[in-house]
């Protein structure tokens, strides 16, 4: 979805990423570099500088998002705790994906995370976070 929005009180135009299941939070993705996550209700803004969205969970907690050299993260938007979920080698070329309530689904071009992985196609991987 490439839908413009505004991300903050600055205006910045942004690309909407996910919206969770309520509707209460919004993730987007900054033209001028950087992601954000908007609670709707409060009107909380979170940015993430050099950062990009890729994923929200249904309630909004989770946000997966890779980070300037590419590694893929999952925060918890309560606590504010991040996990690495793959490093910059196995993350490479990460897409969107999904988050559930104990782990991740993204699709990575890199052949690090599957041994073996010779053919040239992006695999589907699914880490656990618990």
């Amino acid at each position: 979805m490439s839908t413009a929005a505004r991300a903050s009180h600055d205006g910045t135009p942004s690309s909407v990423v996910q919206l969770s299941a309520g509707g209460r939070t919004v993730v987007m993705n900054a033209a001028s570099g950087g992601a954000y996550a908007r609670d709707l209700r409060t009107g909380r803004v979170q940015h993430f500088p050099g950062a990009q969205a890729r994923a929200l969970s249904r309630d909004g907690r989770q946000l997966r998002y890779n980070d300037g050299q590419s590694v893929l993260h999952l925060r918890d938007q309560r606590t504010g705790a991040d996990r690495t979920v793959a490093g910059a080698a196995d993350a490479a070329g990460t897409t969107a994906g999904a988050v559930s309530d104990n782990g991740v689904v993204f699709t990575s071009a890199a052949a690090e995370p599957v041994p073996g992985d010779t053919n040239g196609v992006a695999d589907v991987l699914v880490r656990r976070v618990r």
